[in-house]
């Protein structure tokens, strides 16, 4: 993790460059910042019922216009170079995770006494799925090919908002071109790939069929997990998948929020300690925990991807000299399931039973819908 000073690291790069071009240095790094912004609020007032503050765009602009920087000075111009780019030692590689500056930052380098502003405690850390940092991700999710790939700069939408375990995050990612998928458009996936009717050519890093082939443990780096409707923290995945079969989803729920509720009144003793003042401001305070619909769904898709086929497969190495019948499992009568409308029904009707060989081992099960 990285603590991103926009000022200091824009002046400090401003200052590498040649005296007369230091000024046009800083202006063009500004404007470049400025037109960001503005093309990402545009999108996010037309998308978003909360738009997230202007402030936390302009931070976050300012961090994909460093990486920019350093991600051009060191792009190999030429597949014929034999040797590659490196930054100058006088360059700071920060990231891929950035977190905002605090009052701390504010007060010493500050010689008088700096505005203690609210805002500063509401900035979202940001995650950054750049090639930068990450060269492994350069392979088609589609055809899993690794040549003709190319990047094809950040998503348009702008940086994506992520639950986490105690305070929410955001991320931003790069679109990934395929030029074998572009080229053929009736080339078939790959043999291994997970996602058979992935279609189209052009992927982002944010998206989750970009990720449909990666098991979650090989996703590299503190990179987050992505869903259709949300994203979670790793730290917050791995809760969930340890935690949920011995809780409920609306339980766990409960307990991040009190988690989120236990943050937020730390930054608020940060802000009374810094300037005596109330810190609540409604149109900059934008956390919004976890709700358990989510928990299900990250638990759900967790066991779809990796616990069904493990167990399958488990269950297929077994074997008994003697199989009994067991009907211990109808409490499994009693679970309901809720669906959008609130309606609660009974899905198992006649419980489980299983079948367990001469060492007590389970070899199967049979319910009223399924028979393993």
């Amino acid at each position: 993790m990285s603590v991103y000073e926009p000022d200091v690291v824009r002046r400090l790069l401003s200052a590498l460059e040649p005296k007369n071009s230091q000024k046009k240095f800083e202006a063009s790094w500004n404007s470049a910042v400025k037109k960001r912004v503005e093309s990402w609020t545009g999108r996010a007032t037309a998308r978003m019922t909360n738009p997230r503050p202007r402030r936390q765009y302009e931070w976050e602009a300012e961090i994909v216009e460093y990486i920019n920087y350093i991600s051009d000075k060191t792009r190999t111009r030429s597949t014929k170079a034999l040797a590659r780019l490196c930054l100058d030692s006088k360059v700071p590689i920060l990231g891929p995770h950035f977190l905002p500056p605090s009052y701390l930052h504010a007060r010493k380098r500050n010689q008088s006494e700096p505005a203690i502003n609210p805002e500063t405690l509401y900035l979202k850390a940001l995650c950054a799925i750049h090639p930068f940092y990450y060269p492994e991700l350069a392979k088609c999710p589609r055809c899993n090919g690794t040549d003709n790939i190319q990047w094809d700069g950040w998503t348009g939408t702008g940086p994506r908002d992520v639950h986490g375990l105690m305070v929410d995050e955001a991320a931003i990612g790069t679109q990934l071109r395929c030029e074998n998928c572009k080229n053929d458009a009736t080339r078939k996936e790959h043999e291994h790939s997970v996602k058979i009717n992935l279609k189209g050519y052009c992927f982002a890093t944010t998206n989750p069929d970009f990720w449909g082939s990666w098991p979650h443990w090989s996703i590299p780096g503190d990179i987050p997990v992505f869903f259709h409707r949300c994203a979670v923290t790793r730290d917050l995945f791995n809760l969930l998948v340890e935690m949920r079969p011995s809780s409920t989803a609306g339980s766990l729920a409960e307990n991040i929020r009190q988690l989120h509720l236990l943050e937020y009144h730390r930054r608020k003793l940060s802000y009374l300690q810094a300037w005596k003042s109330h810190p609540y401001d409604v149109n900059n305070y934008n956390d919004k925990p976890i709700s358990n619909d989510v928990v299900s769904e990250v638990f759900q898709d967790f066991v779809s991807a990796t616990r069904e086929s493990e167990s399958e497969e488990y269950l297929r190495t077994l074997s008994g000299v003697s199989i009994s019948f067991d009907n211990t499992f109808r409490a499994a009568t009693k679970a309901t399931v809720t669906s959008r409308e609130k309606k609660k029904s009974r899905v198992l009707k006649g419980g489980i039973i299983s079948l367990m060989n001469e060492n007590s081992e389970i070899v199967g099960w049979v319910s009223q819908f399924e028979c393993i």
